[in-house]
């Protein structure tokens, strides 16, 4: 489930800061109305479910 981005975010920094590379991060259910792509800018985000309200 992706909804604020902020736990997302703080994963791929983690993962970022031991050395990976970041391909893309996916998710089953993305809440569009929290607008999380806007704290995941710079990573490819690919959702298969969006919500609007």
């Amino acid at each position: 489930l992706l909804a604020t981005g902020g736990t997302a975010e703080a994963t791929a920094r983690l993962a970022e800061s031991l050395g990976a590379d970041i391909a893309g991060l996916g998710f089953v259910v993305e809440l569009d109305f929290l607008n999380p792509r806007d704290k995941l800018k710079g990573y490819d985000v690919f959702s298969l479910l969006h919500y609007d309200k």
